[in-house]
């Protein structure tokens, strides 16, 4: 497989040497701009002498370092055995490693060495006690594996290969296999590339297949991993395990193993699994750390299903070690009975974000953004995203071709590591790439600016209180200035308020707090690092404005005949409606319905005798200058009698009554009611019938009488005479006092089972109207009810005679007014 990273065609021309490194030449193959394409070496190779059937190959083209790379899969379906040899990238040190970790007892396999150099070299076994290998220019040599690990067979090991060479000039791939059983690739590394003291590995299987992937229904996989301590002193490692159930991810720790020097140890995962009750779960990566010196730990990690014969090897390498590990770049293939799944691995314990694209012959898919919980693990089986036939951002849909390639890149420096995993079910044969994406960027390389990030909405209008999901779409570009697609950048962007007073943020939900208008902008997050000699263009984050409408009932009062609202912002304008509901009824009345500005306005309750009687509780305004009508309440009691009968009375003078003298009692102390100070006299008997009836009348000598219904001696019967009734006892009080002992005036009411204190307003008397203190008992009121009986100082008919009603008419609007 050869995978073109640029956006040119290369030309590739392919070199094959056999095992003495006698070279054969392949036609030029032209690789199209950033794709992959497969070439069968076999069908290639048919025409070639016969001692070309091993070897290695080589590949030049014209262009920038690292815009080619490729893989050399090695399959025999029918023996179910499948491995890979990734093309050689250069070296750190002279010194090579791979662990050996085998799945059963029968386990055997081979290496092939390679020089890459145009002179000879050297190799040794690093202690297996082999001979020295002489390698020619471009030569190979195929080793059995009991001949490089003592441990063999049956049981795990460790191969180091020195060499005379320069570092990089030494190349070696690997089997070991049981056929019909499984087979897994040795990945050789030079510890001296590590640069940390951690490797990560991204998916593995363990127990029941996962059917996401098309494996089979009742297969039982075995996760195997094998450390390896490569230095000269022993070390201490610890393994933990991150899984995904329910889509949330966990990471345990399950092994804490000792390793001797130069010693392998093998854990079995999915047993320490099992042991902590972990056995079904959706995804799973591994993390290893250690004690010592960066690469003095290497790792290998498979899935093993000896029944199905399905092997699938899992790199475990160190996560801040390699060129451009912010990235990756994979081949995929969905057709026949393949299936790609990608697989990303979180190396750090916060949360991520990764953007997954496929590109295809004839454009581009953008996954959507993918998010990574701590260490967590996350695969996407590219069968699956295919079959759902959503189309991304960008309004792509996803390919219709059965080939392409994957690019994936982290957001957050050193936080990924990733690969691409091709099986095929039903041939039985799996391929793990981990391949980067190489920066050769053309100048200038933009992270995404300001045309390229877009806020939704970017202009709203709210309501008081009102709130909105806000969202970031942001176009991406990878290092070489591509675009990558648009994604949803929401759940990592940062927004603020140009005004904390107006708007305020929780996450991505903006909420109107206050009137006015402001503007409010997202902080998204840049492209990936920038790499080397790329320049980046500075970011402008995006920003919006709104406004929000709030309408405030400030006050209210029926005595004034007044209801406060604020409207606001001043610079909007719309309908607006003012309206009362009465308590347990679903009818409102209306007060106002007009168009306005925004600002302070006062209305009145607008009561007429078409008003409903009953009890008032809520008022309410909506003002639609807003996208949306704002409605807002205000808790204002009053309960409304309608048209009522205001009467008027006052104060009963002797000298206007003429009626016959008749005895009478007066009681001249009122804490001593009968028992002390009582007077007996005669009075008018008309004057009395209507002091008991008015409440209060005054004597030809200036003394005020109240009747004796009205005071406290009522009830009295000590030393009450037997004669003596509410109709002839009368009592001296000092000034003229309703029935509720307050003085009488000219804002005073009575009525008819009186409630004292009880405010009442008479709409329309006077103006607006007048405010009344019920303070008296009104007996005759109860003949027409509501009735009001007003006192009044201005004198006037007696005895015999009826004041007249309020002026005009008697008849006013009444409310009650709340306390």
């Amino acid at each position: 497989m050869l995978n073109n990273n640029s956006k040119v065609p290369l030309s590739v021309a392919i070199t094959v040497y056999n095992l003495r490194g006698e070279a054969y030449e392949l036609p030029t193959r032209e690789i199209p701009k950033s794709s992959p394409v497969y070439v069968e070496l076999e069908r290639e190779l048919s025409l070639a002498p016969k001692d070309f059937s091993r070897g290695n190959l080589q590949c030049r083209y014209s262009g920038l370092a690292d815009q080619l790379t490729g893989q050399v899969s090695i399959v025999n379906a029918a023996a179910r055995i499948s491995f890979q040899a990734t093309m050689a990238m250069g070296g750190a040190t002279t010194r090579l490693s791979s662990v050996v970790s085998v799945a059963t007892t029968h386990a055997q396999g081979f290496v092939a060495v390679t020089n890459l150099s145009t002179h000879e070299i050297r190799v040794t076994d690093g202690g297996a006690g082999r001979d020295t290998i002489r390698l020619g220019a471009r030569a190979t040599e195929v080793l059995e594996l009991n001949e490089l690990v003592r441990a063999m067979p049956g049981r795990p090991g460790l191969i180091t290969l020195r060499h005379d060479g320069a570092p990089g000039e030494l190349s070696a791939a690997g089997i070991v296999f049981d056929i019909n059983s499984f087979s897994s690739t040795l990945l050789f590394v030079d510890p001296g590339e590590a640069v940390s003291n951690t490797l990560a590995g991204a998916h593995f299987y363990s127990g029941a297949a996962s059917k996401m992937f098309g494996l089979p229904e009742n297969g039982r996989f075995r996760g195997i991993l094998a450390l390896a301590n490569t230095s000269a002193s022993p070390t201490q490692a610890t393994v933990s395990v991150d899984y995904t159930i329910d889509n949330r991810g966990r990471h345990i720790q399950i092994a804490a193993p000792f390793l001797p020097a130069g010693e392998v140890v093998e854990i079995d995962v999915t047993e320490k699994l099992h042991a902590m009750g972990v056995d079904e779960f959706q995804d799973a990566g591994v993390d290893v750390s250690y004690i010592g010196a960066p690469g003095s730990v290497i790792a290998s990690l498979k899935s093993v299903d000896t029944t199905a014969g399905l092997t699938f090897d899992t790199p475990v390498k160190d996560p801040l070690a390699g060129m451009y590990r912010s990235s990756g770049s994979h081949p995929w293939r969905l057709d026949g009975s393949f299936n790609t799944a990608v697989a990303l691995k979180n190396v750090l314990p916060k949360t991520v974000y990764a953007m997954v694209v496929l590109r295809f012959d004839g454009g581009q898919y953008a996954l959507p953004r993918v998010t990574l919980g701590p260490f967590q693990t996350v695969s996407i089986s590219l069968r699956d995203v295919v079959a759902t036939a959503k189309k991304d951002l960008d309004g792509n849909s996803p390919p219709s071709s059965q080939i392409g390639k994957v690019l994936w890149f982290q957001e957050e420096p050193d936080s990924l590591i990733g690969r691409a995993e091709i099986s095929d079910v039903r041939g039985r044969t799996t391929a793990s790439f981990s391949c980067f994406y190489p920066c050769n960027c053309g100048l200038p390389y933009f992270t995404p600016n300001t045309s390229d990030t877009w806020l939704y909405p970017g202009n709203i209008t709210l309501p008081y209180l009102g709130t909105q999901l806000i969202s970031t779409d942001q176009r991406r570009y990878d290092c070489n200035d591509s675009n990558l697609g648009t994604f949803d950048v929401t759940s990592s962007t940062a927004y603020s308020s140009g005004n904390s007073g107006i708007f305020q943020f929780t996450s991505s939900t903006i909420q109107a707090v206050g009137a006015g208008s402001t503007t409010f902008g997202g902080q998204t997050l840049r492209n990936t690092e920038a790499p080397p000699a790329c320049p980046v263009q500075s970011q402008a984050d995006p920003g919006g404005s709104g406004t929000v409408c709030q309408v405030t009932i400030n006050s209210a009062s029926v005595a004034s005949n007044q209801i406060s609202t604020t409207l606001s912002p001043s610079n909007l304008s719309g309908p607006f409606s003012l309206w009362q509901s009465r308590s347990g009824s679903q009818d409102n009345t209306s007060q106002q319905n007009v168009t306005r500005n925004g600002g302070p306005y006062t209305d009145g309750f607008a009561l007429t005798t078409s008003t409903p009687t009953g009890q008032y509780a809520t008022i309410y305004a909506e003002w639609s200058a807003c996208s949306a009508a704002i409605v807002t309440t205000y808790n204002y009691h009053f309960y409304n009698y309608g048209q009522t009968h205001q009467s008027q009375y006052t104060l009963i003078s002797q000298s206007t009554c003429s009626g016959a003298q008749t005895k009478a009692y007066i009681i001249t102390n009122l804490a001593a009611c009968f028992s002390s100070g009582l007077q007996t006299t005669t009075l008018a008997s008309d004057f009395e019938a209507q002091v008991a009836l008015n409440g209060t009348g005054k004597r030809g000598d200036g003394t005020y009488l109240k009747a004796l219904a009205a005071t406290s001696c009522l009830n009295a019967t000590n030393g009450k005479p037997a004669d003596a009734s509410r109709a002839n006892t009368f009592v001296v009080v000092s000034q003229v006092t309703g029935a509720c002992n307050q003085t009488l005036s000219s804002s005073t009411v009575a009525q008819y089972g009186h409630q004292c204190g009880l405010r009442i307003f008479i709409s329309g008397y006077g103006n607006p109207g007048t405010v009344k203190t019920v303070q008296d008992e009104c007996p005759a009121c109860r003949f027409d009810p509501p009735h009001f009986d007003n006192w009044t100082n201005a004198g006037g008919p007696s005895c015999g005679f009826t004041v007249p009603d309020l002026p005009p008419t008697g008849m006013f609007v009444t409310e009650q007014v709340q306390q």
